[in-house]
């Protein structure tokens, strides 16, 4: 059981963005020495477990940038990649249902990019965890989803499977959309199949309290 507060128990500067939005970080580096992919921490951390990733996401994935990134290359953990590569990695995660979290120097938005994390909510230590309802994460959204038509809406359910904070959910064959849940992310806009779903500017901070066992 859980202490249940109104407080949030993971609290950064992170932002989400979709992948339209993250492409721009990209281009703003140089094509060599400047971006550096390697595998993501939490699939590896899962697959050294035995439990892989449920959305098959390559686990080379995420980057970083800068004096940073001249670190993570004396470890020997990744490889460096032009601007033009980066941008594939980040579609071909995109796909298959990656968030793309920008995180800046020093957990601190007021300064440069420092690094973009692409994980899914069935790998990811904070929204995995969030999802069985063990913390309660607290995020600086900068889009919300909105659907366009509901009427044209077939419930599906592939936008539910796909979004990571049960922002959406498929109950009583209908979807239904808790707009306070909704990072910004896109997962939904990118996987609607009838491209029902649209993402608009909306910059705030988003906390996501404890789901109870019955949500999680």
């Amino acid at each position: 059981s859980h202490l249940r507060t109104n407080k949030p128990s993971y609290k950064s500067d992170t932002k989400i963005y979709p992948t339209f939005h993250v492409n721009d970080y990209i281009n703003e580096f140089g094509d060599q020495d400047a971006i550096y992919a390697f595998p993501c921490v939490c699939r590896h951390g899962n697959h050294v477990i035995g439990s892989e990733c449920a959305f098959d996401i390559p686990r080379e994935s995420c980057m970083i940038f800068g004096t940073m990134a001249e670190a993570w290359a004396s470890w020997g953990y990744g490889r460096w990649v032009d601007r033009e590569e980066a941008i594939d990695i980040l579609a071909e995660v995109r796909e298959k249902g990656a968030i793309h979290s920008v995180i800046h120097e020093r957990d601190d938005c007021r300064l440069p990019v420092a690094a973009i994390c692409n994980c899914c909510w069935d790998c990811c230590g904070i929204l995995k965890s969030y999802n069985m309802g063990a913390v309660s994460p607290m995020y600086n959204a900068s889009f919300s989803a909105r659907m366009k038509d509901a009427a044209a809406c077939k419930s599906c359910g592939i936008c539910a499977k796909f979004c990571p904070t049960t922002a959406l959910r498929a109950m009583n064959k209908e979807i239904q959309f808790n707009q306070d849940l909704c990072i910004g992310c896109g997962q939904c806009a990118l996987q609607c199949p009838r491209n029902n779903i649209e993402m608009v500017p909306n910059e705030r901070t988003v906390y996501l309290p404890l789901l109870k066992k019955s949500e999680a």
